[in-house]
């Protein structure tokens, strides 16, 4: 696989800021931190997508359908974070957090079962 020009340590890195403005209470600086990840998110979604067309087709579906869970995940928190400004930022963090974590380590065990080439 390619390496993505956004790599899963690069989106953690983003989850990180997230969570210390949901750490201070900042809603607009959660709301900023979470479009910022998702502007990161689908570059990088978009670069491993064309890694995936190789890929046996149940697996790139796996993939695939998490890449699309965490991005609904950060969607609906960015309409919450909008129509409420009185959130659970931190609880949100976390479960974008987790999220990628989840979903990076999928993308990893995914490529470790295809042969080199």
């Amino acid at each position: 696989m390619a390496v993505a020009p956004i790599s899963h340590a690069d989106l953690l890195e983003k989850t990180r800021s997230l969570r210390l403005a949901a750490g201070r209470d900042d809603v607009v600086g959660v709301h900023a931190e979470l479009f910022r990840l998702r502007s990161a998110l689908v570059d990088h979604l978009h670069a491993e997508r064309g890694d995936f067309a190789g890929l046996p087709d149940n697996l790139a579906e796996v993939a695939i359908h998490g890449q699309d869970q965490v991005l609904r995940l950060i969607d609906d928190l960015l309409v919450a974070v909008d129509a409420d400004h009185d959130c659970t930022c931190i609880v949100r963090a976390i479960e974008v957090d987790l999220a990628l974590q989840r979903q990076a380590r999928l993308e990893q065990a995914i490529v470790a079962l295809i042969p080199p080439r």
